[in-house]
Parts: C-alpha cells; sequence; structure tokens
C-alpha cells in the first residue's frame, strides 16, 4: 500500500475567501505541517492562512461569469522548488496532483516536469481532461500511461496501479 512517508511531490488544492472558492494553491506533499483528513483529503484553507508564494490560481467574478487566471511565477519559483526537492528526495512516488493549464505559461515548471516524467521516477499525476501544447506533451511520452478514472473504474485503479508497479 502507497503511504505518506513513501511520497513527494505536490497537490493543488482550492481555498476560500467568506465561503466562497477563491482560488488554488500548491501544497508540498514533504511538508511536515500537512493536515490530512480520513479520506486521505485535505482540509480547506481560508485565505488568511495560505503562503501567497503557494497560490497558483485565482478566480476573478465578471458580469458575464467566472474567470480563472493563474500565476507561472509561482509555479516557476515555489512549485519548481517542490518537484527539485521531490526528485531529490528519498520518497518511492512523486505525486505531481494537478496538472492543467495554469501551467503552460510557467517554462521552468514545465521544462522539471518533463525532466522528472522522463526519468526512472515513478510519478502518479493527475491530468486535467484539456488540451494544450503542455498537456499534449505530457500524454504523448513514451513511458507516460494515463488512465481515466470513471465511476464505473475508480475503486480498481489503486489495484491496477500496485499490479502495474509491482509494488
Amino acid at each position: 500500500m502507497i503511504k505518506y512517508d513513501n511520497v513527494s511531490g505536490f497537490k493543488t488544492l482550492p481555498f476560500y475567501e467568506n465561503s466562497d472558492l477563491k482560488g488554488y494553491y500548491m501544497e508540498d506533499l514533504l511538508e511536515e505541517n500537512l493536515v490530512h483528513n480520513k479520506k486521505m483529503g485535505f482540509l480547506e484553507k481560508n485565505v488568511t492562512n495560505i503562503d501567497k508564494k503557494s497560490i497558483v490560481g485565482i478566480n476573478e467574478y465578471h458580469g458575464l461569469g467566472k474567470k480563472c487566471y493563474g500565476f507561472p511565477i509561482n509555479y516557476d519559483e515555489y512549485g519548481v522548488k517542490i518537484l527539485k526537492k521531490s526528485f531529490f528526495s528519498s520518497a518511492n512516488i512523486i505525486i505531481m496532483d494537478e496538472l492543467g493549464f495554469f501551467e503552460r505559461k510557467s517554462k521552468k515548471f514545465t521544462k522539471e516536469v518533463f525532466k522528472i516524467l522522463k526519468s526512472d521516477k515513478r510519478v502518479l499525476g493527475v491530468i486535467k481532461k484539456r488540451r494544450n501544447e503542455f498537456l499534449d506533451g505530457v500524454v504523448n511520452l513514451e513511458n507516460v500511461k494515463v488512465i481515466e478514472v470513471t465511476l464505473s473504474n475508480r475503486d480498481k485503479i489503486l489495484d491496477e496501479i500496485i499490479l502495474e508497479w509491482g509494488i
């Protein structure tokens, strides 16, 4: 079974302001102060207790609806720091949750993602079901296997990964 002390990487999580979804931040899985709930999830954070350098996306509301904006500089600084630390850690698995459209303008971050994916490190990632040059590049790597999670297969995915990796 995969244990928390065997993983490194990041998880992208929502944060809130006055109970409204304000944006997304990146949580370093090697940090000691992670707060896990019983379902392997993470407790919601409010905007007041988020380190600004970890914020990777903000929601803004206009008369026509919601627009999401990414912060390439935070991916290129904080995100790269997490990925480099994860790459050189003793963890057996690097988690990348999630890769999406915010990252496409983050040159240093995307370069580091490809470096890790092309290495012999085991990576378990979540990838947004969208198309852009970055995501297409990830999906098209020879050593990347994409497993679409659906309601009918989601309870069997972990067993498939364990069997595939021999862990």
